[in-house]
């Protein structure tokens, strides 16, 4: 499980989280299986763009904000 992963699925949950959706929730909107959605949010499985592009849409947040935020908070960590 790479860094990267965690963090992408870290950022998918807490946007889960504020825009007020389970993890069923997503799974049933998006047509995935719940533990494919959890596996996403705890970095254990990569998540393709096309998935994540339809998961933030759900959450009404744009996928490129979460790889920028996650890209600057990288480089200000090295």
């Amino acid at each position: 499980m790479s860094e990267l992963n965690k963090q992408i699925g870290q950022k998918l949950q807490e946007a889960r989280e504020k825009a007020g959706y389970s993890l069923r929730d997503v799974a049933n909107i998006v047509g995935k299986n719940y533990s494919t959605i959890h596996s996403y949010e705890t970095g254990r499985n990569a998540i393709n763009v096309d998935v994540m592009d339809q998961i933030c849409n759900v959450y009404g947040v744009n996928y490129l904000d979460i790889l920028t935020e996650i890209h600057y908070m990288n480089k200000l960590n090295k």
